[in-house]
């Protein structure tokens, strides 16, 4: 269910691009390709915060071997 949530901005992303090739409006299609480009770039860049957050998180939630 994660996956599918996770999936769901990229596939509808893929699907506006799509209409917009179809219908000739390159324009829009550029536009809705440099966002998608912008938001790999932020995810690359902070790549590292996000990782070590979900480190934390992860060792926060994990019960130690004296609290099982």
């Amino acid at each position: 269910m994660l996956s599918t949530l996770g999936r769901m901005p990229g596939t509808w992303l893929l699907s506006i691009q799509g209409a917009k090739v179809r219908d000739a409006q390159y324009r829009d299609m550029l536009l809705y390709l440099l966002v998608a480009a912008v938001a790999v770039a932020v995810a690359h860049i902070y790549r590292e915060r996000v990782y070590q957050w979900m480190h934390r998180r992860n060792k926060a939630e994990t019960p130690g071997r004296g609290d099982v």
